[in-house]
């Protein structure tokens, strides 16, 4: 990208050295990204300019300046804003260990499985302990949803939904 000349436009551009114009916050999102990854610079092609150029490619494209003096697309995008630094930090296998993140993500779900199973199986102690405790010979009470369960001691379990008899 061009050298910045003018960072004083009040209408929120900025003026390269090329003549052309950018805004600021995509600016401020390439700043991010060199500050991030030094070895990184995002290219723009406008499709305007290029002759042949192609329309469904993306305008905005990362390259990489690798140590063995290649230049490697990294990915193009269609709007430059924060979420490109964000995709860039999760592509970045240098500095983020996918195995620990999934590890990470695994463990949370796991014990949100564990907290529901915990949560239904204090409901089903406390509904024993009423029933064992109720003086009457019949108990009922809210299952799933709208769904109506009956404990007697004389006839099984019964079940049932309001409208609906089994």
């Amino acid at each position: 990208m061009p050298a910045v000349i003018n960072n004083a436009d009040p209408k929120g551009f900025t003026y390269l050295s090329d003549g052309s114009m950018c805004d600021n916050a995509t600016l401020s999102v390439i700043d991010a990204i060199r500050t991030y990854a030094p070895s990184v610079d995002v290219m723009y092609l406008d499709p305007g300019r290029v002759d042949g150029s192609d329309l469904l490619t993306e305008p905005w494209i990362l390259v990489e300046h690798c140590p063995d003096g290649f230049t490697r697309k990294i990915f193009g995008v269609w709007e430059m804003d924060m979420r490109v630094l964000d995709r860039l930090r999760a592509a970045d296998s240098w500095n983020t260990n996918v195995l620990n993140d999934i590890d990470k993500i695994n463990a949370a779900a796991k014990a949100e499985i564990q907290r529901k199973h915990r949560e239904a199986d204090a409901e089903r102690a406390d509904i024993t302990a009423h029933v064992m405790a109720s003086p009457k010979g019949q108990y009922s009470f809210k299952g799933e949803g709208e769904e109506v369960v009956t404990i007697s001691d004389s006839t099984p379990v019964t079940r049932k939904e309001p409208g609906r008899s089994f």
